[in-house]
Formats: C-alpha cells, sequence, structure tokens
C-alpha cells in the first residue's frame, strides 16, 4: 500500500502491472514481455495527487517509479503487511524503498 504524501514536480508517476505473477508461478515470459516493452497493454498509471491510496499485490504485480526530476522531494508513505509476526524485510531491498539510512539498523 502506498499514499501519496508529496508528488515530485516531474516524473515520479508509479506504473504497474497488476497481478502478473502468481503464488504458484513467477510468469517469467509476460513478465519478460512487459520489461521488453511488448506488453505496454498491461501497464497503468496510478493517480499521484497528494492523499492518493494504492493498495495493490506489491509482490505479484511489477511495478516501477518513473525518474523524478525537480528540487522538490517525492515524500511517499509505503506499508508492507506481512501474514506472519516478525518478517522483516531484506536490507538491501529497504535501502531502496527508504533510503540507505536503513542500512544497519
Amino acid at each position: 500500500m502506498t499514499l501519496m504524501i508529496q508528488p515530485a514536480v516531474t516524473g515520479g508517476i508509479f506504473e504497474m502491472s497488476p497481478n502478473s505473477r502468481t503464488t504458484s508461478s513467477e510468469n517469467y515470459d509476460h513478465v519478460s514481455d512487459v520489461l521488453t516493452g511488448k506488453r505496454d497493454d498491461t501497464i497503468v498509471s496510478i493517480g499521484r495527487e497528494p492523499g492518493a491510496l494504492c493498495i495493490f499485490k506489491g509482490c505479484h504485480s511489477l511495478h516501477r517509479v518513473s525518474p523524478v526530476v525537480g528540487d522538490e522531494l517525492r515524500i511517499m508513505g509505503v506499508f508492507v503487511y506481512e501474514f506472519s509476526p516478525g518478517i522483516v524485510g531484506d536490507p538491501k531491498v529497504n535501502a531502496t524503498i527508504y533510503g540507505p539510512r536503513t542500512l544497519g539498523h
């Protein structure tokens, strides 16, 4: 789940290919087609105005953010939920999402 707090001046568009993978299949052919531009028809852009909330299955949906341009920070709340208590995200993934300040904490 993501919550837009402050959008970028330019760029920072959140795009995804919903449900492109499943628990039982990584769907490599489809993923490859999306990444190489052969399946642009599956990509949707999500509204990024302040307060925009997006709930999606991140582990099952390819997603990305276009390059952020401008002097104003893009500020986004990112919420990740797990089924079991005590699950901690991979440090490298956390650094990608939340910034390098999370490494070693």
